[in-house]
């Protein structure tokens, strides 16, 4: 019987169908309730599992970018080392990125045509030889860099896995994080503080250093760049871009060649820097334009840019 009828054709009906409408009535309306409820129900599961999908999302895009922040390596060392030069006097660190977990570092273009003579030190704090060779060619390489005529790159490395060496130069990369213009100090009271670092050695040899910056202690103590420090000691012992192939140990290079001389024979120092002064030399001079004959030009305004240091930069050696 059909329910869509009118309230006169209602009353015409004798009373027990009209009882039969109404329960039809109700029943339709009962059903469609059921299948409005259904689609609500519905539409709510869909959305519920959309939001979820899209919290989940973001949880897990938030935690790999703090896994991925927690473990790369220190800003400034794109290179796995610290990259230093010289302006008017003062010694800065060279901003760059980082090396991402499992990345490549991005090794730094020497400028010798320039006349920079670049030099590269390898260094173990935890090595007696690291002090010995620094005290022979320290000297000479922080001179030229306050020059302008020589940059350092330090790469902390840590041959043996000690606790010791790892948290050594986890220390170093700390203060190439937090204020790369500080390195140098840094690496100076690394370097000849001797062999059983500690947190606390650290943080008072580079205290009594005049090294601070905010979040140092902290980095120090976490351990924040021990992970670095392993997978960075790992990739030198596998390949550097240099002649030498790989690097175990503490190890300098000038303009690109290995000193091969007794850590504190300064003599054979002496000779290794002279010969690689004649290398940037050379370097320089074929990349110099000829002259024009009857014409003057202006001297160049030198090798090194002014830099833009985010703190007072290092004046001492």
């Amino acid at each position: 019987m059909p329910t869509q009828l009118t309230k006169a054709q209602l009353r015409a009906l004798p009373k027990k169908q009209r009882r039969e409408v109404a329960r039809q009535v109700a029943r339709e309306q009962r059903i469609a309730e059921q299948r409005r409820r259904r689609r609500r129900r519905n539409v709510v599961q869909v959305v519920a599992v959309v939001v979820a999908v899209g919290v989940l999302t973001g949880a897990v895009l938030g935690v790999r970018t703090w896994v991925a922040e927690r473990n790369r390596g220190p800003l400034n060392m794109a290179s796995d080392g610290i990259l230093l030069s010289g302006y008017q006097g003062n010694v800065y660190g060279v901003p760059t990125g980082s090396v991402a977990q499992g990345g490549t570092p991005t090794a730094n273009t020497p400028n010798r045509n320039l006349g920079v003579l670049d030099a590269v030190l390898y260094v173990d704090y935890s090595s007696p030889t690291a002090s010995t060779l620094w005290s022979t060619a320290g000297p000479e390489l922080v001179a030229g860099l306050k020059a302008e005529t020589t940059s350092l790159e330090i790469h902390p490395i840590a041959p043996d896995g000690s606790a010791s060496a790892v948290r050594s130069a986890a220390a170093l990369a700390c203060v190439a994080e937090l204020d790369p213009n500080q390195a140098l100090p840094a690496h100076q009271a690394l370097v000849s503080g001797g062999a059983d670092w500690t947190p606390a050695s650290v943080m008072k040899a580079l205290t009594d250093a005049g090294v601070k910056a905010p979040g140092l202690d902290g980095c120090i103590t976490s351990g924040r760049f021990t992970g670095w420090v392993r997978e960075s000691t790992a990739r030198a012992a596998r390949s550097v871009p240099f002649d030498v192939g790989s690097v175990t140990s503490t190890t300098l290079l000038l303009a690109g060649t290995a000193y091969t001389g007794a850590p504190d024979d300064a003599k054979a120092f002496a000779s290794a820097y002279a010969d690689a002064q004649a290398v940037v030399a050379k370097a320089s001079a074929s990349s110099s334009p000829s002259p024009t004959a009857g014409a003057t030009s202006s001297p160049t305004s030198g090798a090194t840019q002014a830099p833009s240091p985010s703190t007072s930069p290092t004046s001492g050696g």
